[in-house]
């Protein structure tokens, strides 16, 4: 088996789901074939572990809940596991059509990461932590679901850290990290170190969390990190497209 290097892929839910597009089961599907289209072009130069996100999944899963006026709401951990299941197997079913001689195993996340790490050495593409992973609190009497949201891209880059990956890529529906983004004088940022990230203000809402969970994965684990689109997703890593963070910036870098 070749030796390649370890890549976490932090999906958006936009790559299931663009915004303003009906919560239709069919317009999911067809997103996330191309989807899968970019990241077996991925699988030739990098082991994949797969996080997805799953905001509109558990919004509508929310939805049809109350819905149902006889039943008390199910709780968020359990929404959430729902939709890993849900998202989980949308994607296997559309990784493994496009690679037909590849495991691709879907792990619903409250799962030890030595289970993920064994698949990985079996060369399983593994998708893992579907929104960001199922919402749990250790007690006395063992594991408890709670009501939280847990960010996708940092568990991403926790995971990342923890399975000792060389790189992490967030894929999501802005081209790349801006500065004085919304503003006439926005422009993208191409390679940057974490120390620059780290002194520059993002949008907590979207960019933010995106910014800090690549900023201190870089930091940590000393590999690469990148931000930008879906469909740039090869060559952002490249440092052609979208926003590389690395601890070298491009001009004393050979």
């Amino acid at each position: 088996m070749e030796n390649k290097p370890t890549l976490v892929i932090a999906l958006g839910g936009n790559a299931l789901l663009k915004r303003g597009e009906p919560l239709e089961a069919e317009i999911q599907r067809k997103n996330i074939d191309l989807a899968a289209k970019t990241i077996a072009q991925l699988t030739q130069h990098w082991r994949v572990v797969l996080v997805h996100g799953n905001g509109p999944q558990v919004g509508l899963l929310a939805l049809q809940n109350s819905a149902y006026a006889h039943v008390a709401p199910y709780p968020l951990d359990i929404l959430g596991a729902e939709s890993q299941g849900m998202i989980g197997y949308m994607l296997q079913q559309a990784l493994k059509n496009q690679l037909p001689q590849r495991e691709i195993s879907v792990l619903l996340t409250q799962v030890e990461v030595d289970a993920i790490q064994t698949l990985i050495a079996h060369d399983h593409l593994v998708i893992c932590n579907g929104g960001g992973g199922v919402p749990v609190v250790e007690k006395a009497d063992g594991y408890h679901g709670i009501e939280a949201v847990i960010d996708k891209d940092l568990s991403a880059a926790l995971l990342a850290s923890q399975i000792h990956a060389d790189a992490l890529l967030i894929l999501t529906d802005a081209d790349a990290v801006y500065l004085d983004w919304g503003k006439p004088t926005q422009r993208p940022l191409a390679q940057v170190t974490p120390e620059l990230l780290n002194e520059m203000q993002f949008d907590a809402g979207s960019m933010g969390p995106k910014v800090t969970a690549c900023a201190k994965f870089v930091s940590q684990c000393r590999g690469i990190a990148g931000i930008g689109s879906l469909a740039d997703g090869p060559e952002i890593l490249a440092g052609d497209k979208g926003t590389l963070i690395r601890l070298d910036t491009p001009h004393n870098h050979a």
